[in-house]
C-alpha cells in the first residue's frame, strides 16, 4: 500500500488500481494535479487545505504540497519527498522542513508534505542504499536552503489562520527566577502596555498601506483576552498575549540579527552542564558563539561550562533554564550545519523574552490599545503563530455564521 502510493504521488496523470486477490483496495484515477491524488488517496478537507509550494532556483527547484500548521500528525509517515520522481528518505530535507515550521508546531507534532525536488541528476547519487531510498548531495546546503525557503514562504499565508473548528494546540512553561545582572538589574515589572503600544504605533515609521486595516474594525475585546475584529469575510478573534508577543519577538530578533550583538557580563555566572558528547561539539564553536552572538561560554571541564555573556538586550530574562534549552537548540542544528547560524540562538532567546514581556490574558484594553496592537500585528513577517507554535487569530466566516442561524 505505502509503495503504491507513493507511485500514485509521484505520478499524478497514471492510472493506478491495487488489488489483494479480487478486492480493489487503492484506486487513484488519472488526475490533472496532485491535489485530486491526495483527495483520492486520504480526504478532500486535507487535500483542499493543503498550502502550494512552489520555488525555482538556479540549481534546485522545489514544489509540491505542504499542510498548515492545524494539520500536523503525531509521526512523520506522511510526510513525502520525491527527488527527481522517486521518493527518498533524507535527513537533509527532514531538517530543511522542521526549521522551516520551527515555532509553529507543538512539541512531538509532524507536518504533512508532499514535496517534489528537482536537481541536475549530475548532483545526486541514488546509489547509497540498496532500496535506492536514500540519496546524497554534491551540495546538500544548498538543497537545505531551497527546501526550507520554499515552504516558509507557503507557510506565511493566511492559510495558517485556524477556524473555530480547528483544535487549537495548548503551550505551557515556567520560567525560573531571574538572574542578576551586573550594572543592569532586572526590575520584573510589567510593561506599560498603553504607552509601548500607542508609541510604537505614532512613530515616525508609517505604517504601509497595504497593512492598514482595509474592511476592518475593532469590535472590542472578549473576557479581557481576546480582540474581536470584524472583517470583510466574517469576524476574527485575536489572543492580546500571542499577538504581543509575536511583535516583541519579531522586534527583538530584528535586533540580534541586524549586526554585531553587545553584550552583557553576568554578575553570577551561570554553570551549565551538557553530555561530554554535546559538549565536545559545543566546545568546537565557543569562539563563533561569542563574535556572532554575543555568548560568552568557558569550558570547566567534562561537559561544564561557565556562562558569564549573554546578548545585551535579552540579558534581563536570562535564566539558566532557558540558556540550557537555547544552547541545546543550537546544538541539535550543528549537528546537520557545519557552522554555527546567528539565526537559531537569536530566535530562542527572543521567543523566550517576548513570552515574559507581552502583555497577559484578562488585562483590559482600550480602544485605541486594541486597533494599535492589530494593526502592528497585520506589519509582521508571521502574524498567525506565536514563536511557540500557538495561533494568534482563529476566524469565522459569515458562512459559517449564516449556517449556525439557519440562513442558509
Amino acid at each position: 500500500m505505502r509503495t503504491v502510493k507513493r507511485f500514485a504521488l509521484a505520478y499524478p496523470t497514471v492510472h493506478i488500481r491495487l488489488l489483494h486477490g479480487s478486492k480493489l483496495v487503492l484506486e487513484s484515477p488519472p488526475a490533472r494535479e496532485l491535489r485530486d491524488v491526495i483527495a483520492q488517496l486520504y480526504d478532500p478537507d486535507l487535500a483542499k487545505a493543503l498550502l502550494e509550494v512552489k520555488v525555482e532556483g538556479r540549481e534546485v527547484c522545489v514544489h509540491g504540497l505542504v499542510a498548515p500548521p492545524q494539520r500536523a500528525r503525531a509521526d512523520r509517515n506522511e510526510q513525502y519527498v520525491f527527488v527527481n520522481g522517486r521518493f527518498v528518505r533524507d535527513t537533509a530535507i527532514q531538517f530543511a522542513i522542521s526549521k522551516a515550521y520551527e515555532g509553529l508546531l507543538e512539541r512531538d507534532k509532524y507536518p504533512v508534505t508532499f514535496l517534489f525536488v528537482e536537481i541536475d541528476p549530475q548532483m545526486v547519487d541514488v546509489n547509497v542504499h540498496p532500496k535506492k531510498e536514500e540519496v546524497r548531495f554534491s551540495n546538500p546546503s544548498l538543497v537545505q536552503a531551497e527546501v526550507k525557503r520554499a515552504v516558509s514562504s507557503a507557510l506565511l499565508t493566511k492559510g495558517m489562520i485556524p477556524s473555530l473548528k480547528e483544535p487549537r494546540p495548548s503551550v505551557g512553561g515556567s520560567m525560573e527566577q531571574r538572574v542578576h545582572l551586573k550594572g543592569r538589574p532586572s526590575t520584573g515589572s510589567p510593561l506599560d502596555l498603553k504607552k509601548e503600544i500607542l508609541k510604537r504605533a505614532s512613530q515616525t515609521k508609517p505604517i504601509p498601506p497595504e497593512a492598514q486595516l482595509r474592511g476592518e474594525r475593532v469590535i472590542g475585546q472578549l473576557h479581557g483576552t481576546y480582540i474581536v475584529v470584524q472583517t470583510e469575510q466574517g469576524v476574527e478573534l485575536i489572543d492580546q498575549h500571542v499577538a504581543h508577543e509575536r511583535i516583541f519577538f519579531e522586534r527583538y530578533l530584528e535586533q540580534l540579527t541586524a549586526g554585531r550583538v553587545r553584550r552583557q557580563r553576568l554578575l553570577i555566572p551561570l554553570t551549565l552542564e551538557f553530555p561530554v558528547d554535546q559538549a565536545d561539539l559545543l566546545a568546537k564553536h565557543l569562539a563563533s558563539l561569542e563574535e556572532k552572538l554575543g555568548v560568552g561560554l568557558e569550558r570547566f571541564g567534562g561537559g561544564t561550562f561557565i556562562l558569564r555573556d549573554w546578548p545585551e538586550s535579552l540579558a534581563e530574562e536570562l535564566t539558566k533554564e532557558n540558556a540550557i534549552h537555547t544552547l541545546e537548540r543550537i546544538l541539535e542544528a550543528l549537528e546537520h550545519e557545519a557552522e554555527v547560524g546567528s539565526e537559531e540562538l537569536a530566535k530562542q532567546m527572543a521567543a523566550d523574552l517576548a513570552c515574559e514581556s507581552a502583555v497577559v490574558k484578562n488585562t483590559p484594553l482600550s480602544l485605541p490599545e486594541m486597533e494599535g496592537l492589530v494593526a502592528q500585528l497585520r506589519q509582521m513577517k508571521n502574524p498567525y503563530r506565536c514563536p511557540h507554535g500557538r495561533p494568534i487569530i482563529v476566524s469565522y466566516s459569515l458562512s459559517e455564521l449564516e449556517r449556525a442561524f439557519g440562513r442558509r
